[in-house]
């Protein structure tokens, strides 16, 4: 079965904007895993004063 030229360079081009979406989904999927750590450690440490002014830590 022979692919016309030009029907070849369209899936080409789909795999590369696919290739770019794939990278950009992944940092997307990064950034709100770490929104989800960083509100996890506000929440967790909320209400508390800063550690070093508790003594804990040497600063």
């Amino acid at each position: 079965m022979t692919i016309d030229r030009d029907v070849e360079e369209r899936l080409l081009a789909l795999q590369r904007g696919l290739g770019s979406l794939d990278t950009r989904l992944e940092y997307a999927e990064r950034r709100v895993r770490a929104v989800r750590n960083e509100q996890f450690v506000n929440e967790f440490l909320g209400g508390l004063e800063d550690i070093g002014e508790l003594g804990a830590v040497d600063t």
